[in-house]
């Protein structure tokens, strides 16, 4: 998939403006990844066998690598409330207001350098999105029968059949894990644009996510691991301090 994304357009000594045409077409665009998640949701919702069996691969890949500590990690979490509270929260809250919260300071803050987090940002989603259609995954709390624990719905309420939750939730995509993907994106994206004054912030953030993500049971460590690599790719390739590049072109 190539996309070719317009840049904000620079002169040498002036500051780009990012205006409201600029908004509504960056909008768009993640507009249409979200439609198209949306669509990968509907044809995941009928491969639930699919999904299972490619838990139970990741499961037994974790195995023979040492990784497979879920159930112990969700259990200690289980075993204190606080602690899971946390972390429930910190799975369901902040997923895409910490995004949005980047991507306003970035705009606010530091309009020449925005289209290269909307960038980074945009090609995650198109990279995972194709992936979760690819290939479905259940994540462990679908798997009751091993011990493991829907945390959010048992303990904080949560119904996935609420519209607000329904239009972006799809049962079987879990590798690579977004919610890991963009918890790093947020890390990176402040030590992108402001080196190392707040990227502590942004490094708690991720490590908490990563955390959350397992204890919930929404997630394997290798669907961390895969959303860390996303992340981390994603922010590579698109080059730094391209303010003055007209277009980005992923």
């Amino acid at each position: 998939m190539r996309l070719v994304l317009r840049g904000i357009r620079s002169s040498p000594g002036l500051t780009p403006r990012y205006g409201v045409r600029h908004a509504i077409a960056d909008v768009a665009v993640v507009g249409l990844f979200f439609g198209f998640h949306e669509l990968v949701r509907g044809i995941a919702g009928a491969r639930h066998a699919v999904a299972i069996a490619h838990g139970v691969a990741v499961m037994d890949v974790e195995r023979r690598l040492g990784m497979l500590g879920e159930l112990r990690f969700q259990r200690w979490a289980l075993a204190h409330p606080t602690v899971l509270t946390l972390l429930d929260f910190t799975y369901i809250t902040p997923h895409l207001v910490a995004p949005v919260a980047v991507a306003v300071w970035v705009i606010a803050r530091h309009p020449d350098r925005f289209h290269e987090i909307r960038t980074v940002f945009i090609l995650i989603l198109a990279v995972a999105i194709p992936v979760y259609l690819i290939y479905p995954l259940a994540p462990p709390r679908l798997f009751p029968g091993l011990g493991f624990h829907d945390t959010l719905v048992a303990y904080s309420g949560v119904n996935y059949d609420q519209p607000a939750i329904a239009l972006l939730y799809n049962p079987y995509a879990a590798m690579p894990s977004l919610h890991a993907s963009f918890a790093l994106f947020v890390s990176l994206s402040l030590v992108r644009v402001s080196g190392r004054r707040i990227t502590w912030l942004g490094h708690l953030y991720g490590a908490a996510m990563g955390a959350a993500t397992v204890a919930t049971g929404n997630h394997f460590v290798l669907d961390v691991v895969a959303g860390m690599l996303l992340a981390l790719g994603a922010d590579r390739i698109v080059p730094r301090g391209a303010g003055a590049r007209p277009v980005a072109s992923i």
